[in-house]
């Protein structure tokens, strides 16, 4: 009779470790794919932080009237004038756009109107269908 009775212990010794090992799986398997999810949020974030740098880069040289800085690869920069806003002599407001690597990123600036020349509806990167501006408002 005593056989028994340690037998019967040692299947429930035995099926105690087996559920511990089922939820040491199954916490693992949580914990990775969160590490996986908090990856591509560090990854769109920092794409996002990347864009919102090279449009204050790009206001930045067309401010001070330099040539501006390569945009990286796969960036994609517009430039347009938006109408409304207080006129201001020799300046307009311009709107910056930059799509990076799927993140948009966008900065309205007042910038000297020689900034503007040549650089309005001004797409980089080779996208396949340029942006079309409206025409730039211009008030004494």
């Amino acid at each position: 009779m005593r056989a028994r009775a340690g037998y019967r212990g040692r299947g429930l010794i035995a099926f105690d470790a087996l559920i511990a090992l089922l939820m040491m799986a199954v916490v693992t398997v949580a914990l990775l794919q969160t590490e996986g999810m908090q990856r591509r949020a560090e990854r769109a974030l920092n794409d996002r932080r990347t864009a919102c740098r090279v449009l204050e880069a790009r206001a930045l040289t067309m401010e001070a009237g330099v040539a501006p800085l390569p945009a990286p690869d796969g960036a994609v920069l517009r430039v347009r004038p938006v109408t409304g806003g207080d006129a201001i002599r020799g300046r307009t407001w311009v709107e910056l756009t930059c799509d990076y690597r799927g993140q948009h990123a966008s900065l309205t600036a007042l910038l000297p109107l020689v900034a503007l020349s040549g650089q309005a509806g001004q797409v980089e990167a080779g996208t396949t269908a340029p942006h079309t501006p409206p025409e730039a408002e211009v008030r004494p």
